[in-house]
């Protein structure tokens, strides 16, 4: 893009230049520190450029580097007409999303694959094997061994088998939210701004890309995949084996991973707490999957809840993607 492009639509643009971040890490930065509701949907689709005929994500690819500049031109000028003046767009490096697709020949967003096995688990580079003078904790070798990759005709991605849980949370962040404490329970009173500076957080420290799940990931994994069943729950027909909800929660959240997997392995996707999805519809949030204070019909892999981007609650965490 030519910097004169820029002055004749009387753009203020700062460039931020740093390399190794992808569209999502860029998203999710611009969405915790602005409030430019259509750019962010923009800046979304220009690396998770894959929908089906609905316009739901299905696959995460950048978009060409021709592509990005004159949709950002357009971009601009829409703002403008719309009467937002002096608008600041926080765009991180054309340059950068170039690199990436550049780099990437085209791959798409989640870690590079071995090849194919039937297993429904493959490697990832664990995060002690990065060049520096620190080893991470091992938390984050344990987060990568509780990576689940799930294959997809429309883009196949990483989803962790667990919630994010306390421990791993306070490692990253120092701090911790939850109203009931416990370093195997998952996180709670968690906000989607606050998870987008959690995961921003643990992409510096772990050198991956890191994200939260779009709607049709979630739904898909909670499903079982390619190796569903067909169960009405996330692995079962009987909620009680798979779930923590009113019904047998004792009021309280769970330690992860204690009730039955569904069929990729995933646990807790149907109850112990909300979780928050990546998806933002008119500034409002989606969670999935139901909560230990909620009754079975939230459970249903299907339910949508909308929840404002600001909201938190003691029923309401996350899961993290890859």
């Amino acid at each position: 893009m030519e910097s004169d492009e820029l002055h004749s639509i009387n753009m203020n643009a700062i460039i931020i230049g740093a390399t190794g971040a992808t569209g999502k890490d860029i998203v999710s930065q611009l969405l915790v520190d602005e409030q430019f509701d259509d750019v962010h949907i923009f800046l979304r689709r220009s690396v998770d450029i894959q929908h089906d005929k609905q316009g739901l994500l299905r696959s995460i690819r950048p978009m060409p580097t021709s592509q990005v500049a004159h949709a950002m031109i357009a971009m601009a000028k829409k703002t403008m007409n719309q009467g937002k003046q002096n608008v600041t767009l926080c765009v991180m490096a054309i340059v950068m999303m170039l690199i990436s697709a550049c780099s990437s020949n085209n791959k798409t967003h989640v870690a590079s694959k071995p090849e194919q096995t039937d297993s429904v688990t493959r490697e990832i580079a664990p995060a002690s094997s990065r060049t520096t003078d620190a080893q991470p904790p091992l938390i984050f070798d344990e987060l990568v061994g509780n990576m689940v990759f799930v294959e997809a005709d429309t883009g196949s991605f990483f989803i962790c088998k667990y919630e994010v849980t306390q421990k791993l949370w306070t490692e990253v962040m120092g701090n911790n939210p939850s109203e009931m404490q416990g370093d195997d329970l998952p996180v709670e009173n968690v906000n989607w701004n606050d998870c987008q500076r959690f995961i921003a957080k643990l992409n510096e420290l772990t050198g991956k890309h890191y994200c939260l799940p779009t709607e049709v990931e979630w739904e898909y994994a909670c499903r079982g995949g390619k190796y569903s069943k067909g169960y009405k729950y996330s692995g079962s027909n009987e909620l009680d084996a798979v779930a923590w909800y009113d019904e047998n929660s004792d009021g309280k959240t769970h330690p992860v991973g204690q009730k039955q997997p569904n069929e990729l392995g995933l646990y807790d996707m149907s109850g112990n707490v909300w979780e928050w999805c990546q998806d933002m519809h008119d500034g409002t949030g989606m969670c999935r999957g139901g909560s230990w204070i909620h009754n079975a019909r939230n459970c249903d892999p299907s339910l949508p809840n909308e929840t404002p981007r600001a909201f938190c609650i003691n029923s309401l965490g996350l899961r993290l993607a890859l």
